[in-house]
């Protein structure tokens, strides 16, 4: 017989149900109690026909994981697809894989990552990396019936948190006269259009001419048939006077805006004769500090910047203080003056005349 349940704190129905002795979980994935009802009842009257669930079946690791892939490439981003493969491949590499797909020790998994975050062989937010991309292939599976239950439990690491990268006004000086001295000339205006439009790099390097509308004084970021954006969705973005005058100056009818060959590697050397400490993405982060301490609404950078979730956005508009200084003048503990009380207190005292004490003309 099965039966549903749900584990403490959580809403979601689960099924759990016995078959030659040992105990099978099922999530339903509904809080719906009626939904999980009907899930029951069919659980029960495939376990009375005596049929085998496909998640009991020896589906091979490899089977499994190459639909995975087919089904990533369809519906997720590319470079979601790109990083998943990496650390699940990165991990089968160094530990191996099983045979049939059921036989993922998710035991040796836990210990083998944290063992790996402790000795300092990777970092936590790397090992984040691993868990999430087991996960979600693992959860795909349970999906298509391949699992009954997800083998890799271990929760993500914490770590500190820090407030976003970006560079001072200093160094952007610095970049922008090293990148005046670059032969191609290229260096100079993707520097300045990844900062004023707070572009991905990828983004960056796949614009074209045409893209730009300096009528509108906007430029579209879209897809193409060898590259998507992020999340496959175009965007419009307006240009920045200043940006608008610079590469006007650059631009040519077709073509690119920044064909850079192997940039990577160019722009390696490039921050080292620059003697910058940055990355590629510090342009980026540069842009939404400078659109939060500008007072730009935090909505407005959102959209601009591409944020599946308002709370990436939150680390930029955590550097923004004037919100708070009206109100931390309010601010009273009993013993302390404000400064428009100083201020009006010095006013009053320079309006009365100096009395002297009677003792000191005497003295």
């Amino acid at each position: 017989m099965a039966s549903k349940f749900r584990y403490k704190n959580s809403k979601v129905w689960w099924l759990k149900w016995y078959r030659n002795g040992k105990a099978y979980y099922e999530s339903t994935h509904t809080r719906d109690r009626a939904t999980a009802d009907y899930l029951l009842a069919k659980k029960q009257q495939e376990l009375s026909e005596g049929t085998l669930p496909a998640a009991l079946k020896k589906i091979s690791f490899d089977q499994a994981y190459n639909e995975y892939l087919e089904y990533s490439r369809a519906y997720k981003g590319r470079m979601t697809v790109k990083n998943d493969k990496n650390f699940i491949d990165a991990y089968l590499r160094d530990y191996g894989k099983p045979e049939i797909l059921k036989n993922f020790d998710g035991q040796a998994f836990t210990r083998n990552i944290q063992k790996r975050v402790t000795g300092e062989e990777i970092k936590p937010i790397t090992a984040n990396g691993i868990i999430k991309s087991f996960k979600a292939f693992f959860n795909w599976c349970i999906h298509q019936n391949y699992l009954v239950m997800n083998p890799v439990k271990m929760r993500k690491f914490s770590f500190p948190d820090n407030p976003p990268k970006y560079l001072p006004i200093e160094d952007f000086k610095k970049l922008l006269e090293a990148a005046k001295k670059d032969p191609e000339r290229l260096f100079y205006p993707f520097i300045l259009t990844t900062s004023f439009l707070g572009l991905r790099p990828a983004e960056a390097l796949h614009l074209e001419w045409l893209d730009f509308d300096f009528e509108r004084d906007c430029v579209i970021i879209r897809n193409r048939e060898d590259w998507t954006t992020k999340n496959k969705k175009y965007k419009i973005l307006p240009i920045h006077s200043y940006l608008k005058k610079i590469l006007l100056e650059y631009r040519q009818p077709t073509g690119k805006c920044f064909p850079i060959v192997n940039f990577v590697k160019r722009f390696r050397a490039f921050k080292r004769k620059a003697k910058i400490d940055m990355t590629m993405y510090s342009l980026r982060h540069s842009f939404g500090a400078y659109c939060a301490l500008s007072g730009i609404p935090e909505e407005a950078i959102k959209d601009m910047m591409d944020h599946a979730d308002i709370k990436t956005t939150h680390n930029y508009t955590k550097l923004r203080m004037d919100s708070f200084k009206h109100l931390i003048e309010n601010l009273k503990f009993g013993f302390e003056n404000t400064v428009a009380e100083e201020k009006s207190a010095e006013k009053s005292s320079k309006g009365k005349p100096h009395l002297i004490s009677k003792n000191k003309i005497n003295r």
